[in-house]
């Protein structure tokens, strides 16, 4: 009869197995709810230091039956990015993941990711070459996959979430000055150029290329001078495609002056005298389009604006200056910063005063020489000399009140 003293004593529940196999490695084996689990190792020690681990996992819940980072990132990307984001931001999502993460990360279980690795992939686009903003963005891109794979149980911390990534430079925009626009205003070139329309009417309302391209006519109020910005024009594999506005403080309504109007008539006029004249038009009612009545391809503009503006005899800029310098124009005009934002639909006025800072320091002297006015002005004057009445500004039981600028901001709650 067995002697029951001698038995070895009966492991309590989730306590861990070691055994040494054949080969030579260890296994160490777990049961976790009915389930049995087991890990290998070199060593008995590596084997208790995964069972740790495994332990950790499966009392939070996490999945232990993990896939690598490609298969999980082309899972995210399907079923998680395509439900809530716009087929350009999908678009350019797959492209970083295929161009720059698998190639260097994709084999790696996402379980066994680590910030070492993520740290690792930063430095070798850094020594490519890449741009610290194109850097950062792969991070972002990165860092949001596994976001969901915490968040889905998959891991249990983000090995991407506290990566060095390289600073933002600061990159000096280029503008063209006051009269530049002049000089652009008298260069008549609706004729030879039929986006020239498109861009006075970019530098005159900020639009950017995307929301001026995908422009429709019923979204021009020729009457009252405004426009309502509620699409744009992205580029995507295979063409284009008619999306969304960048933000929902991107939808809103802009208005533009008098000279402006009377050009966009005239492009109007011009344009429906075409559609009649030409056969097989594809009339979309886009205000700016080929000979064809199909839209323009984003990227062309950029060709056509620097011809236009050798045209006219002003140095080339990006398209996207057009945008910086109705800003800059219109902050140094003294135009309330506030009025700016919502005019080119910036999110937050942070956003708008910091592109902007360089208009600051004018701004400051503008200031200091009101100041200086409104003291002047307050001085006693002698009784036989009849006292000045100010120009600058209007005395209001002693508060000073600027004179405001004549921008109407039509209510964009009423946009709908």
């Amino acid at each position: 009869m067995k002697d029951k003293s001698k038995a070895t004593p009966r492991r309590s529940p989730g306590e861990a197995s070691y055994r040494k196999r054949a080969n030579g490695d260890w296994e160490g084996r777990i049961t976790f709810n009915y389930k049995p689990y087991s890990v290998y190792g070199k060593l008995r020690a590596d084997c208790v230091r995964k069972v740790a681990e495994l332990k950790d996992k499966l009392s939070l819940g996490v999945d232990t039956s993990v896939a690598s980072l490609a298969v999980w990132m082309r899972n995210w990307i399907d079923n998680f990015v395509s439900v809530n984001k716009k087929p350009s931001t999908v678009e350019n999502y797959e492209s970083i993941m295929k161009n720059h993460i698998v190639p260097e990360l994709g084999r790696i279980h996402i379980d066994k990711l680590t910030s070492t690795d993520v740290q690792r992939l930063i430095g070798k686009l850094m020594k490519k070459g890449y741009a610290a903003r194109y850097v950062r963005g792969i991070h972002h891109v990165l860092r949001c996959s596994l976001n969901v794979a915490v968040s889905q149980k998959m891991i249990v911390v983000n090995p991407a979430a506290g990566a060095i990534v390289p600073k933002l430079t600061h990159v000096e925009m280029d503008t063209i000055s006051a009269s530049d626009v002049t000089q652009l205003q008298s260069a008549d070139l609706f004729e030879s150029e039929p986006l020239f329309t498109c861009v006075l009417l970019m530098v005159f309302t900020g639009l950017r290329r995307g929301e001026a391209l995908a422009l429709r006519w019923n979204d021009i109020d020729l009457e009252h001078g405004t426009l309502v910005v509620q699409r744009e024009l992205v580029k995507v594999k295979g063409g284009t495609i008619f999306q969304g506005t960048k933000t929902k403080n991107s939808n809103r309504l802009v208005p533009f002056g008098e000279w402006m109007r009377t050009v966009l008539i005239k492009h109007y006029d011009a344009q429906k005298k075409f559609i009649k004249e030409t056969k097989g038009y594809k009339d979309d009612e886009l205000v700016f389009a080929r000979e064809t009545g199909h839209n323009y391809y984003p990227d062309s503009l950029r060709k056509i604006l620097h011809r236009i503006l050798k045209k006219a005899g002003i140095h080339a800029v990006r398209v996207h200056d057009l945008r910086h310098t109705c800003a800059t124009i219109l902050m140094l005009s003294g135009v309330n910063p506030k009025v700016v934002q919502e005019i080119f639909g910036h999110s937050n006025i942070a956003l708008t005063l910091g592109t902007y800072s360089h208009t600051m320091p004018s701004m400051k002297k503008a200031a200091t020489e009101v100041f200086d006015n409104f003291l002047e002005s307050s001085k006693i004057k002698p009784k036989d000399q009849k006292p000045e009445e100010p120009t600058e500004l209007c005395l209001l039981e002693n508060h000073i009140l600027l004179p405001e600028i004549p921008v109407e901001m039509p209510d964009a709650n009423k946009l709908n």
